[in-house]
């Protein structure tokens, strides 16, 4: 009778409670936070983060960052603003002879969702002040082209600096984020790449336009960059790839699409690739 009764209370209490042994156990898996790193001011600059979102501001006073190198790399940043970014405006800035939403120690360097560029060793000051009082983030690399490492296909892309081999056969992923749509392919001369993407966006034939008759443009922010990029070279301009290699090596590509004509925004989608 007593052990009866002890069940019975230890069955109360648990049902009193809403628990059970199972829900007890805590959870083995936690999906990661990535975290935001806030701007600062002209004096007094946040430290630019490689792990963080970098907070882009409505109110540019807040959006300046400092940037420490101990030896010449290439930088790559990747700005994603809630609203788009009006054609109108990209075309304002790159009209003006130091025109730049983002700006690398006073000068203006890109007028785009976009900034890849070699720094010297040393601190650098990058400021972005993007109209309407835009707001979002940035995502930064930097890139050694002696410590690149190519990482396992798993149908996303990588990072400049950790470019993700192709998923051949299957849907490889592309990013909002520009920043981690970098892929590799490691091949042999003759070999035939043939790529498709399905967007989730139509991308206007005017956009197509404005990139072929800016690809051999020298100043950086004047270019107007979409399609499919090969070891850092101009964008083809389309939205699909027929290429042969022309020698053995390692190649590395870039997927850039935006959408729509009058509101850019960087597209998602995914691509495939045959190898012949």
């Amino acid at each position: 009778m007593e052990r009866l009764t002890a069940i019975f209370l230890i069955s109360l209490l648990i049902f009193s409670c809403g628990c059970s042994s199972e829900s007890a156990i805590p959870p083995t898996i936690s999906e990661p936070e990535t975290g935001d790193n806030p701007g600062g001011t002209v004096g007094n600059p946040s430290s630019v983060s490689f792990d963080k979102r970098n907070i882009v501001s409505g109110d540019s006073f807040s959006n300046y960052f400092s940037l420490v190198l101990t030896e010449d790399t290439r930088i790559h940043i990747s700005v994603l603003l809630d609203n788009g970014l009006q054609t109108l405006e990209k075309t304002r800035c790159a009209s003006d002879a130091d025109g730049g939403f983002i700006r690398v120690n006073g000068s203006g360097a890109a007028c785009d969702h976009r900034l890849v560029m070699n720094f010297e060793a040393g601190e650098h000051e990058i400021y972005l002040n993007f109209p309407n009082q835009g707001n979002g983030y940035f995502t930064i690399d930097k890139v050694n082209l002696n410590d690149i490492e190519i990482l396992d296909a798993d149908g996303m892309g990588g990072v400049p600096s950790k470019p993700k081999e192709f998923l051949v056969g299957g849907d490889n992923q592309i990013n909002k984020d520009l920043l981690f749509n970098y892929f590799a392919y490691t091949g042999d001369a003759g070999d035939r790449l043939v790529i498709n993407t399905y967007l989730e966006e139509s991308i206007p034939t005017i956009m197509y336009t404005r990139c072929s008759s800016t690809s051999g443009e020298l100043d950086r922010r004047k270019k107007s960059a979409v399609g499919i990029s090969i070891n850092s070279d101009s964008y083809n301009c389309e939205d699909e790839l027929d290429y042969i290699l022309p020698d053995s090596g390692t190649y590395y590509f870039h997927f850039f699409f935006m959408a729509p004509e009058d509101i850019a925004f960087p597209v998602s989608g995914y691509f495939r690739v045959d190898i012949q």
